[in-house]
């Protein structure tokens, strides 16, 4: 697929900033779903990053749901972390591991604020991998926190890499005018917005703007890409055969290695 050129308006200064995502277009194309050359002894962790507003609630549901006593997880060897109960809905729940390893953002510090409860939530992970690594099974992480920018990937690796678990992350891709006209909708219903603002309006605002581009696919992709101890990055394009799209099943049988049972239950 080759990227297609973008008109640019000459009285918006956020235009240059956006053009850079147009480039992205081209990695769809080029971009491994499985990563090849596995061996039958590997382990792998599988982190779905999301970003915001790509189908992640539904996927996230679905990957709970498998990961009760006897689901498809436990048959494909997958485990799945629960953390702690009470901060957050059961399937969302890994955003709790996202704000103990993330060093700046506003919205995630205050779930993890306390030194107590990050140390009681870092040592359950560490624990909860290490046991997972001596059974020789894999382990699933699911999240759309994990598009923030002030992730401490390093951190997050360190916890699976001494395991020689292959780390494969999964970015899903929406066009950026759905995506961000999507965020826009989102932040109107806020209950701190208590004065909703047009669309324009919204995107006047050139640093909220790159804000929110630090959050978009190419971004979280690019992020992922660099950072050491990952192995695989790929991405599952939303706007493929959109008729039959099913979220779940791209996830689960097109990015997930040796997980049949997950593919069949999708």
């Amino acid at each position: 697929m080759n990227a297609q050129a973008e008109k640019k308006g000459s009285d918006h200064s956020n235009c240059g900033a956006f053009l850079k995502i147009v480039t992205f277009l081209a990695v769809l194309a080029g971009c491994s779903a499985l990563a090849e050359n596995n061996d039958d002894n590997d382990k792998f962790c599988v982190i779905h990053v999301g970003p915001h507003k790509t189908s992640t609630t539904t996927l996230q549901e679905f990957l709970y749901s498998q990961s009760k006593a006897g689901g498809a997880l436990e048959k494909d060897r997958y485990k799945y972390p629960s953390f702690i109960k009470g901060y957050t809905s059961a399937s969302k729940a890994h955003a709790i591991l996202v704000s103990c390893v993330n060093t700046e953002s506003p919205v995630l510090q205050p779930i993890c604020s306390n030194e107590a409860f990050q140390s009681n939530v870092l040592e359950y992970f560490q624990s909860f991998v290490d046991n997972t690594a001596n059974d020789r099974s894999n382990i699933i992480l699911t999240s759309e926190e994990f598009d923030r920018p002030g992730l401490n990937i390093t951190e997050l690796t360190s916890f699976l890499v001494p395991h020689q678990y292959k780390i494969n992350v999964v970015v899903y891709y929406r066009r950026f005018y759905d995506w961000i006209h999507s965020y826009y909708n989102q932040f109107n219903k806020l209950k701190e917005v208590k004065h909703p603002i047009t669309f324009v309006e919204w995107l006047r605002d050139e640093e909220f703007f790159e804000q929110r581009l630090l959050g978009y696919s190419v971004a979280v992709y690019n992020r992922f890409k660099e950072a050491p101890g990952i192995f695989n990055v790929s991405l599952v394009n939303m706007h493929e055969d959109p008729e039959n799209f099913n979220t779940n099943a791209r996830f689960a049988c097109d990015h997930m290695d040796n997980a049949p049972h997950l593919c069949a239950a999708a």
